[in-house]
């Protein structure tokens, strides 16, 4: 498991890496690189009154408050985690940690979710976190949601069901009580593990990549539900080979001159006439350039 661990960090430095050379850096360098990662926080010594955003992890902000809190990563595979979602134990720790970090807003509390990213080196499409469904309904609005979600559980039902062959869920059942608002309504208890709720959880088209909640005395927005017309839970790479001419809408035009495969994805270099040469990863290139 250690070991998994740290060949998962070297796969992460290297998502980091690619991901900072595709977005065109002005100091392309190694100290540059460097600099644009390093990041300096001293909670100890933190003063409320500075106007700055601090950067932080769940278990850092036990016991501290801010008036807005943005919460990153709340997909299925993430929070929660890919093991604990097979475990009661570890997901109702999850859940636990999950408010946690929601009560931690003072005024206003942002969660988003992103319809792609790469993660360990490899290209991924998760579904939302099924903790999102279990938020109260009347206390929320979303922003930016995409036209089809991209899941492999939505392609195959059209549907958010969770893991399993019927609409209970994964493992057991879920049972639980709410107040009005944000602050006071996410207890619960359950057996056996993560299950649906049937009358009060979220459809698939009402998900959002970004979701704001506010104090129980904001009044609910009412939104256009549009069906997700079903998708293949991911699309398949662009076809490039060594010597192709492509066409990058930030980079201009380019020669392809190495292409590596790594797992689902590529890493490819290409040299571009006006921005010099580049390392992608192929799959978040490929929705912006094209063969020429």
């Amino acid at each position: 498991m250690e070991s998994r661990g740290r060949i998962e960090n070297v796969q992460e430095l290297k998502s980091s890496i690619a991901g900072f050379l595709e977005h065109d850096p002005e100091d392309p360098t190694l100290s540059g690189f460097l600099n644009e990662i390093a990041l300096y926080t001293d909670l100890d010594s933190m003063d409320g009154s500075d106007d700055c955003v601090t950067l932080m992890t769940i278990h850092s902000a036990k016991g501290l408050e801010f008036p807005s809190v943005y919460v990153v990563g709340m997909e299925d595979g993430i929070f929660p985690g890919m093991n604990s979602m097979f475990d009661a134990e570890e997901l109702e720790e999850e859940r636990r940690l999950c408010y946690v970090a929601m009560t931690r807003a003072k005024e206003r509390l942002t969660l988003t979710n992103a319809r792609q990213r790469m993660l360990y080196g490899r290209t991924s499409a998760n579904r939302p976190s099924r903790f999102l469904e279990e938020l109260p309904e009347e206390n929320y609005e979303w922003s930016g949601r995409p036209e089809a979600q991209t899941s492999p559980t939505e392609a195959s039902n059209g549907s958010w069901d969770d893991f399993g062959s019927t609409a209970d869920g994964f493992g057991g059942s879920l049972s639980r009580e709410r107040t009005d608002g944000f602050g006071g309504g996410f207890s619960g208890n359950r057996s056996g593990g993560f299950a649906r709720n049937s009358s009060g959880g979220l459809s698939g088209n009402q998900i959002g990549s970004v979701r704001s909640y506010h104090g129980s005395g904001a009044a609910p927005r009412s939104a256009v539900k549009k069906p997700a017309a079903a998708r293949p839970a991911s699309e398949p790479l662009m076809q490039v080979a060594q010597g192709d001419a492509v066409e990058h809408t930030a980079f201009g035009k380019g020669t392809v001159l190495s292409v590596k495969p790594m797992g689902g994805d590529a890493l490819i270099e290409v040299a571009f006439e006006a921005k010099g040469t580049k390392k992608l990863m192929l799959k978040s290139a490929g929705m912006h350039m094209k063969k020429i």
